[in-house]
Order: C-alpha cells, then sequence, then structure tokens
C-alpha cells in the first residue's frame, strides 16, 4: 500500500511542477520579472511586485560604471575606483572584477529583460543547464534603464575586442611555449 501512495505523491509531485513552470514561462514571456533579488542598481516597484525601478543611489554607481567601461578602463581599475571611494559592492564587500563584469554583461541595465538563461531537468534533478540565446525569453523596454542601449552595445563592443584581443595574445604564448 505505502509503494502505491508513493507513487501517486511523485505523479503529483510531478504535476504541480509542470503547472509551476508553465505558469513562470507566460510570465517571463509578458515581460514580468520573476528573480528571487533584483540586480544592483534596481528595486522592486511598490505598485507591481513583477516591475524593477532603479534605485537613485545606486544607478549612479552602475552609471559610473558603464562611464569608466567607455573610457577604456578594465574590470581591475573600476573596481580600484570604486573601492578608494569606499563604494560597497551589492554583497557589501570590497568590488572585484567579476562582479563589475556581471553589471557590464547584464542587458537588465539599459530596459531589456533576458530571463530563462538557465534550467533544471527534472524535479529531482540539481543539474542547470544553460539555455541558449535564441531561446530565452527577452522583453525590451521592460523598465526604465540605468544606461542608454546604446552605451551600453558600446561597452559589449568594447569587452568583446578586449577578449579578443586577450585570446590572440594567449593563443601566441601558447605557440612560445610549445
Amino acid at each position: 500500500m505505502i509503494p502505491f501512495r508513493n507513487l501517486i505523491n511523485e505523479m503529483y509531485a510531478r504535476d504541480i511542477s509542470k503547472k509551476i513552470r508553465a505558469s513562470l514561462s507566460r510570465k517571463m514571456a509578458d515581460g514580468e520579472y520573476i528573480g528571487a533579488r533584483p540586480p544592483f542598481g534596481f528595486k522592486r516597484s511598490d505598485a507591481d511586485r513583477h516591475l524593477l525601478e532603479p534605485v537613485a543611489h545606486n544607478a549612479k554607481i552602475v552609471q559610473l560604471i558603464f562611464e569608466n567601461a567607455l573610457n577604456g578602463m578594465s574590470a581591475s581599475a573600476i573596481c580600484s575606483i570604486l573601492n578608494s571611494k569606499n563604494i560597497a559592492s551589492p554583497s557589501g564587500k570590497s568590488w572585484c572584477p567579476s562582479t563589475v563584469l556581471k553589471i557590464l554583461h547584464n542587458r537588465a541595465y539599459c530596459g531589456t529583460l533576458e530571463q530563462g538563461k538557465s534550467i533544471r531537468h527534472g524535479i529531482k534533478s540539481k543539474k542547470r543547464h544553460t539555455v541558449p540565446a535564441p531561446l530565452r525569453y527577452v522583453s525590451t523596454d521592460s523598465h526604465v534603464g540605468i544606461v542608454s542601449c546604446q552605451d551600453f552595445e558600446r561597452v559589449q563592443l568594447i569587452l568583446s575586442a578586449k577578449t579578443q584581443k586577450n585570446t590572440k595574445i594567449a593563443e601566441k604564448a601558447k605557440l612560445i611555449l610549445t
């Protein structure tokens, strides 16, 4: 009798899981923010908890990060500036390059929500898989951005050029060492 009850309970859990996933997918498709914690510089709107709105103090920090990146500064140099001004990071500790790069790569700062970047297969699985970019939920102008879309795209070009340059340098070093 107990194994049959366990089977019924597992079927019920799978059914609820499918319904929750469908509901969250619908909300993401409608452009509603469903994340647990908003990106640095944003808070949930008081009127609608599925909308993001900028926090004035933190938005200035994000703008400073983007301005420095547009001026060609590296993530490490931006961290040094923020730490020298005693500006707290999102975690409340000192700034590190990975945090700055995460901010610079996040489309939410130009008003575009990109959700559904990873999924879990099954209700018992802990592994997460990255979803290809064309299959993600993207909502443009879903909230007020902190930086303009033109500045965001220019920063992406600068970061991509630095990555390509570093890749070429690494390939040359690899050839020299072998």
